[in-house]
């Protein structure tokens, strides 16, 4: 299980809660005016704007503006709605549904002809790929986003995108790209929204974290949770938290990473972020278990448990029987311990096959579609061979045609000249 997690940054301006309150008013009393175009733009802005606040509610205004757009053909307001619905999919860890949406966002933009909205599908479509640990179909859609952003000459798309980019290659702990990365992306929020600037240096924080140093991780992880408690983002302080949780974790400070992991749990339940809340149980289980609290730390992995079963998280499941196998071998319980590690290791290898089949699947289809265009190529081959053959054969035939013809004519022609040399010497 993670012990921290990483920023995805997909938005383009985050505000404090003032200004939330603020802008939901304003954004409300324009519902009722204006043309149905302006009421899908309008609904659009407030799903985006309950984003990191009330997931209930973006998904209400997303289905409220997908319903009105569709209505009247307004495809660029579509493809924005269908953004919002995927996110609530993908916080929800429904992934083949929040790929699905985007797909369809990238519908309506082509429809549209909006490439801004490209970016922005594949930007999202990407981060998808990245929760699924599919790191090389994350990184190819990111570097399409980048290509229409630099294009468009966007820079808070630049930005994000280079963000993103450096969150692949930390989870990939290639940490010197991820931090070239984050470092051009950081140079850029700098000067137009000190606000993504956080979420940034938050990243730059994981980097110093998985390479231990410690001191420069938590400077950066504050200086980030500073900025995102003035500015009101939710998510964002709750995974910062979580980062600080962490390093004081690694220093054996357990209260003050139990302090940091709570005050992360709270808002993540608040939220409805299942894998956010996933990795705070974990982790707070965790403290537990080195402070010898066990009975606390069983409570905590059982609610994994919980969370991965009814969401089926497979991964989480494996997790937590092994946590919960630790624990009870740590009580002296080894007979509850042993049911716990053969049900961490059937989940385990479960999910280790399923991870092969994929694999022998993915061969399969590979092996498969280069089957069918051989036999393809070998059809059209063929053909061509009996196309040129035909036409090697009705060749020979004008040959062979044309042959006898000139034979006849040579014949015709020293019979016409033997006739009359017989007539010449008929009449001398």
């Amino acid at each position: 299980m993670k012990n921290f997690l990483c920023i995805i940054f997909l938005c383009c301006y985050q505000i404090s809660q003032a200004q939330h309150a603020t802008i939901v008013d304003s954004l409300v009393a324009l519902i009722g005016k204006g043309k149905d175009t302006s009421k899908v733009n309008t609904y659009n802005l407030l799903a985006w704007e309950y984003r990191n606040s009330d997931l209930n509610k973006t998904d209400s205004f997303a289905n409220l503006a997908i319903d009105l757009a569709m209505k009247k053909n307004f495809y660029k307001g579509l493809g924005k709605a269908y953004i919002n619905k995927g996110l609530v999919y993908k916080n929800a860890c429904d992934y083949a549904a929040a790929l699905q949406t985007y797909r369809w966002a990238l519908v309506n933009f082509v429809k549209a002809n909006d490439k801004s909205g490209f970016s922005s599908v594949y930007n999202n479509v990407a981060s998808v790929y990245y929760l699924q640990s599919s790191y090389t179909k994350a990184q190819y859609y990111y570097f399409q986003s980048l290509n229409i952003s630099e294009e468009l000459k966007d820079q808070m798309g630049i930005a994000k995108t280079l963000n993103n980019i450096g969150v692949v290659y930390m989870e990939q702990q290639q940490f010197e790209k991820a931090i070239q990365y984050f470092k051009r992306a950081y140079s850029i929020l700098l000067k137009i929204d000190v606000n993504e600037a956080a979420d940034c240096l938050n990243n730059i924080g994981s980097v110093y974290q998985y390479k231990g140093d410690t001191a420069q991780a938590l400077n950066n992880y504050k200086e980030s949770l500073a900025i995102n408690k003035k500015i009101g983002d939710k998510k964002d302080v709750s995974s910062v938290l979580n980062n600080i949780g962490y390093m004081y974790y690694e220093i054996g400070d357990y209260k003050q990473a139990l302090d940091h992991y709570h005050q992360s749990l709270k808002i993540d339940e608040e939220l409805a972020d299942i894998r956010s809340m996933s990795a705070s149980y974990g982790n707070i289980s965790n403290c537990y278990i080195k402070l010898k609290m066990l009975h606390a730390a069983s409570k905590y992995a059982e609610q994994i448990l919980s969370v991965a079963k009814t969401h089926n998280i497979r991964t989480d499941i494996t997790d937590a029987y092994k946590m919960l196998n630790e624990i009870e071998e740590e009580n002296g319980n080894y007979k509850q311990a042993l049911i716990y590690h053969k049900l961490y290791k059937a989940y385990n290898d479960s999910v280790f096959n399923d991870q092969n089949n994929n694999v022998q699947a993915q061969l399969e289809a590979r092996y498969l579609k280069e089957k069918t265009e051989k036999e393809k190529l070998i059809n059209t081959k063929e053909g061509e061979m009996s196309i040129f053959k035909a036409k090697e054969k009705d060749k020979e035939v004008s040959q062979y045609i044309l042959l006898i013809g000139m034979v006849l004519l040579l014949f015709v022609l020293v019979i016409y000249v033997v006739f009359f040399l017989l007539r010449k010497n008929k009449y001398s």
